[in-house]
């Protein structure tokens, strides 16, 4: 049986009315990696624990900004804040299968989410808080890499050394790093692109769209190899 895969919605309006998605490209990856997937909602109690007896592992995905408030910042002006319920939603998400012991992915928002459940901090907005001169939100398409990241230790991404194209849809990154998380890959200008521990992963740009790259589809693969075990 394949592994089910649970994937965190994200809110937009359709018209006027709120509404929730999933991106194609999440659920294209996760199949193609060898999973099947359902779309979790916010609810109001915000308890997951039944997703994650249900399901084998947490993929969360991309999407706008998280409330500094949950690392104890004040608000720049640069920044587009998902729906509170999102918020909550993606922290409480991540608990529920930290305490069910099933690996989580986080890609992008997801990536940043992990490192704020762990007490960590974001830099909200590189353009005018870092000396980077890297552009970190291409106008290329999402399936071309724009920039390198280097491995900085052995990890579920490879050798410490090993060098890749990534592509780069973000304008905030990790600043003070959580607890018990690791540095995996860092860009050229020092922004923390990957990070890991015992049970959760965690990438800054998108290999969901560029799953054709033997790479990138081998971090959805080896996240999906995971929860089978």
């Amino acid at each position: 049986m394949k592994p089910l895969i649970a994937l965190s919605s994200r809110d937009r309006k359709v018209n006027t009315t709120d509404g929730y998605y999933l991106q194609q490209s999440y659920m294209s990856a996760v199949e193609k990696a060898g999973g099947s997937y359902i779309g979790v909602l916010p609810v109001s109690d915000h308890d997951y624990t039944h997703i994650a007896e249900l399901c084998d592992g947490l993929l969360l995905c991309g999407g706008a900004d998280t409330d500094p408030a949950y690392y104890n910042e004040e608000l720049h002006p640069t920044a587009k804040l998902v729906k509170e319920n999102i918020d909550k939603m993606d922290l409480a998400l991540l608990d529920a299968f930290l305490k069910a012991k099933k690996p989580v992915l986080g890609i992008c928002r997801g990536h940043q989410v992990i490192n704020v459940y762990y007490g960590g901090s974001l830099i909200q907005d590189i353009p005018s808080q870092t000396e980077s001169m890297m552009i970190h939100s291409q106008k290329e398409a999402r399936d071309v890499g724009t920039h390198e990241v280097t491995l900085t230790q052995d990890s579920f991404l490879g050798k410490a050394g090993d060098v890749y194209s990534v592509n780069s849809f973000h304008h905030q990154a990790i600043k003070k790093l959580g607890n018990t998380l690791h540095i995996i890959a860092q860009s050229q200008d020092g922004i923390v692109e990957a990070i890991e521990n015992d049970q959760v992963m965690g990438v800054q740009w998108h290999p969901e769209c560029m799953i054709n790259d033997e790479f990138h589809f081998n971090i959805i693969k080896t996240f999906i190899d995971k929860t089978k075990k």
